[in-house]
């Protein structure tokens, strides 16, 4: 069994997060994992791991580079985290940025029809 916990978070659009701070199987590490499904079409789950307790954003921009969301912008407890973003942007190419005091990511992301 599980004990992940899911929340909408955000403003905008239908922004999930479920998480698991205390699961001993997910490692050390400060990261910022592949989305899945990538490409996708109605949803992709964002994931991430910090190494201590921190401030995490997450935003997402498009091709042009115009933060187009705010998927996160608060304190995480060490651990995996998920964020399902399910939004109505077009098809194209997006880039989800992944931020600490310590670390930064960026993979991206492609929404098809």
């Amino acid at each position: 069994t599980s004990n992940l916990k899911a929340a909408r978070v955000g403003h905008s659009g239908g922004i999930f997060a479920a998480t698991n701070p205390t699961a001993p199987e997910f490692g050390s590490g400060t990261r910022l994992y592949p989305n899945y499904p990538n490409p996708f079409t109605d949803f992709t789950w964002i994931e991430f791991e910090i190494d201590t307790d921190k401030e995490v954003s997450l935003e997402v921009y498009d091709s042009f580079g115009k933060k187009i969301n705010i998927l996160a912008n608060n304190n995480f407890r060490q651990g995996r985290h998920k964020i399902r973003l399910e939004e109505n942007y077009p098809p194209g190419t997006y880039y989800v940025v992944f931020k600490t005091d310590d670390f930064v990511q960026t993979l991206p992301l492609y929404k098809v029809e």
